[in-house]
């Protein structure tokens, strides 16, 4: 089972929120950090802050704001906006940021997600695409047309098949924008998004259109998005994050509860229309690899060493990350660098997360949540310098094992 996430955009213009239609005619929506801390209170699974203008005046993203929404987020956050070198998305992962959003430096030059993939990880890249309808297909289907700066310049660029080159060199996620779409409330694009979501194995962020609590679940069912990302129903009160995770709840669509709320996820029904399952790549604490995620398969009886031996293996890993001199190299390290306050948040949101898994009676899931309580656990002891032998050692007493 994999969780939709439900991500409110901050578009950022001069240090403030904005709303437009079709990325045109902008209106104020609020003041950046006390937004974000107020969706984060909400319950946002994520946030995504786009500092919309930076590419087009040719300046570097605020990497002030970044830092300030850092300190006070529980919740992960993207960030994208006039990124366009390895120095600019170390130095927003150094302000806090979990993920850079990169659009039309990707577009123009593939390669850096190449080389960010192989200096920062995967986990941490998100592609944003941004696309018009642009005719059909010589099969007569819809055609999608890559857009950059801001949705100011029109590429020629198919976006279903830069959907796959971009993968291919190392993207993590796709942010998927429909600008015919965009702040017209129509819904999304379930064309573009059930082309781009066939289309590759990484998850992708639906964006562009939501108006109702329908449109978010089709995004889900119908366009195949594990993220669905909306700003103006957000930003003025026309819809709650509650609101929406109830409606994807009671649609069948597995979602983390609402703060407040003790719903459990319910597994999608075999009548509803949806696609075909995909694996979804998410960050392997143990670094370097990627785990695949299927609500299909139920784990099989254990072939790899015993728990204890990996959990040792991966103990050590750790403790090598946390001695690196650059943090923004690792996830590890980068969660260590961020301080005993957050790594604790991480642990609690793990657990939440297993409890739920559990009483979903989905095992798959429960392996999957267990493994990462289990690695941010041993991240909090290397954070609080508790060597893992300790706490063997006292399972040992506990259970009377002796050697």
């Amino acid at each position: 089972m994999t969780y939709r996430r439900i991500i409110p955009c901050l578009d950022i213009k001069d240090g403030r929120v904005v709303k437009g239609v079709q990325f045109l005619n902008l209106r104020d929506a609020g003041d950046a950090v006390e937004s974000a801390i107020a969706y984060d209170k909400a319950g946002a699974d994520e946030l995504c802050l786009l500092d919309i203008t930076a590419t087009h005046d040719n300046r570097a993203i605020i990497v002030g704001l970044v830092t300030e929404v850092a300190r006070h987020l529980t919740v992960p956050f993207t960030v994208g906006g006039g990124i366009r070198s390895i120095e600019d998305i170390r130095g927003i992962l150094r302000a806090g940021a979990d993920k850079v959003s990169i659009n039309s430096a990707a577009v123009t030059n593939p390669k850096l997600i190449e080389d960010a993939a192989q200096t920062f990880g995967r986990q941490c890249l998100v592609a944003a695409i941004d696309a018009k309808r642009a005719g059909e297909t010589a099969e007569g289907h819809p055609r999608f047309e890559i857009y950059t700066a801001g949705g100011r310049h029109a590429t020629g660029i198919d976006a279903v098949d830069y959907a796959r080159q971009i993968t291919a060199c190392g993207a993590g996620e796709l942010l998927v924008t429909s600008m015919d779409e965009d702040g017209a409330k129509g819904g999304y694009d379930l064309e573009l998004l059930q082309a781009i979501t066939r289309a590759v194995s990484v998850p992708v962020i639906a964006s562009g259109g939501v108006g109702t609590l329908d449109h978010f679940v089709k995004g889900a069912t119908v366009g195949g998005a594990q993220g669905l990302l909306a700003a103006s129903v957000f930003h003025f009160g026309e819809l709650t994050i509650s609101d929406v995770k109830h409606a994807l709840h009671n649609a069948g669509v597995a979602v983390r509860p609402p703060l407040g709320s003790t719903m459990a996820p319910k597994a999608a029904s075999p009548q509803q229309h949806q696609p075909q399952p995909q694996p979804t790549l998410i960050s392997n604490p143990a670094e370097g690899t990627t785990v695949s995620e299927s609500s299909e398969a139920e784990p099989t009886a254990p072939t790899a060493a015993p728990l204890g031996e990996i959990l040792a293996l991966l103990g050590d890993r750790i403790a090598s990350r946390a001695r690196t001199s650059n943090p923004s190299m690792s996830y590890t390290a980068s969660l260590l660098n961020k301080g005993i306050t957050k790594v604790s948040q991480k642990v609690g949101e793990e657990a939440v997360e297993t409890v739920i898994a559990a009483l979903a009676e989905d095992n798959a899931h429960l392996a999957e949540e267990s493994a990462d309580l289990l690695y941010h656990l041993l991240v909090l002891w290397q954070a609080r310098g508790l060597h893992p032998d300790v706490v063997a050692t006292v399972l040992k007493r506990r259970s009377g094992v002796t050697g």
